[in-house]
């Protein structure tokens, strides 16, 4: 599906412009992955070391570090407007 381009920001004078505008488009990508306590693995764990910061598990008692991790360029939590505020403390979700 195409989309068109804003109008105000876009005048078409022919269909190599249109092409042009097409080409800087942004592309999405959506990956997920199951994370199996029965595997051996730790969804705290895993949370902690893609946003490079420290989380404890209260399951465990283990402390996960990972904010010596370079190269996190954004991190962030999406919520609903209504949601309460510990929605956006990472260790309690």
């Amino acid at each position: 599906m195409q989309t068109s381009p804003p109008a105000s920001n876009f005048r078409a004078t022919n269909s190599l412009s249109a092409r042009s505008w097409l080409g800087r488009m942004a592309s999405y990508h959506l990956s997920v992955k199951t994370i199996k306590r029965s595997a051996g693995r730790s969804v705290v764990a895993a949370a902690a070391y893609r946003v490079g910061e420290r989380i404890e598990c209260q399951r465990e008692g283990r402390v996960h570090d990972y904010t010596p991790k370079q190269g996190i360029e954004e991190m962030f939590i999406v919520t609903p407007e209504i949601a309460p505020a510990w929605a956006q403390n990472r260790a309690a979700l």
